[in-house]
């Protein structure tokens, strides 16, 4: 059982430095978002393989979840000035990989059923609304385009993460987790959207969003089987 709590040695470390890379996106310190960004995901990462320690772990989803932040990690490296569109663009390309990667791993492991139907059609009707405030904003059809598919992509898997309350492959206390990983993971990105073109929701708690649910993630691993 004790090696089902390891995480909680890296906790504090993660939340300061999560903190700390709130504090650089808000203050618009690219010094400080290059080295708090992927730091973040780094300790999540090491959370993840400190994951195969736990005697509740799904190794096959642990290795795939390590793949996919490890790709995140690079968007991470890469995904610094959030003002120049380029960057945003070849930030949601990288991203949209390891999400798909989440995204489809977690639906093939909770065994898809009917009545994951429901969740997807929720998280669909949210995602026309998010589209339809701004829709006019977004300068070409190709980030429309782009923008359309990857919040499709984050509403699968928020849906995918529900998913897993239906199935016998994950524990409650893991889906409850992984879920609010998702969650975060999707919230960070639509207020990025949100704000950027439609108006400013002063709300800038992305940057945490995003790596909290990174960290939400890496801990959920640890409760598979429970």
């Amino acid at each position: 059982m004790i090696f089902s709590i390891t995480w909680l040695g890296i906790l504090p470390f993660s939340l300061f430095y999560i903190y700390k890379y709130y504090q650089a996106r808000k203050n618009e310190d690219h010094a400080a978002i290059k080295l708090y960004q992927p730091l973040t995901t780094i300790l999540s990462l090491l959370i993840c393989f400190l994951s195969f320690l736990s005697p509740y772990s799904n190794p096959v989803f642990t290795t795939w979840i390590i793949i996919a932040m490890s790709i995140a990690l690079i968007g991470d490296v890469l995904n610094i000035d959030m003002t120049d569109m380029k960057v945003v663009i070849r930030g949601l390309l990288i991203f949209f990989v390891a999400y798909f990667i989440y995204t489809i791993l977690t639906f093939m492991l909770a065994d898809f059923t009917l009545i994951m139907v429901i969740p997807i059609m929720l998280m669909m009707i949210i995602l026309t609304v998010v589209c339809f405030l701004i829709w006019n904003n977004l300068p070409s059809y190709l980030e429309k385009i782009a923008m359309v598919l990857y919040g499709a992509l984050l509403s699968l898997m928020v849906a995918a993460g529900m998913a897993t309350f239906y199935s016998p492959t994950f524990s409650l206390l893991t889906s409850i987790i992984l879920t609010l990983g998702f969650l975060f993971l999707y919230l960070g990105d639509i207020e990025f959207a949100l704000s950027s073109y439609w108006k400013p929701l002063n709300f800038p708690y992305g940057p945490m969003l995003y790596s909290g649910g990174q960290l939400l993630v890496a801990i959920s691993l640890f409760f598979c089987s429970l």
